[in-house]
């Protein structure tokens, strides 16, 4: 296969989870257990590496806890927050 032949997704209620093995117990958990769950409470947000069929052959999350936003003017922060629905108690302090 070529690397045209896979695409990335971000996670949606919709996937199939529970067919992802990367021989890892602790990582297949965390995606077939908590990642929807965190995604949802805007702590992380995951996409997934998935074929032409839609199987998942890898993924990655980005916890929203590690991003920083210093360098920018407040509204922008602000604008940014209200987009994407962050809960103030997410929101980074400056």
């Amino acid at each position: 296969m070529e690397l045209s032949d896979y695409y990335f997704s971000p996670l949606s209620e919709n996937d199939i989870l529970t067919y992802f093995d990367c021989d890892d117990q602790e990582i297949n958990e965390f995606l077939i257990e908590d990642s929807q769950n965190f995604q949802k409470e805007k702590i992380t947000n995951t996409f997934l590496f998935k074929d032409t069929t839609g199987k998942i052959i890898a993924f990655f999350s980005i916890s929203n806890d590690c991003l920083n936003d210093l360098g920018y003017e407040n509204s922008v922060c602000n604008k940014l927050h209200r987009k994407i629905n962050l809960p103030n108690q997410k929101r980074i302090r400056q």
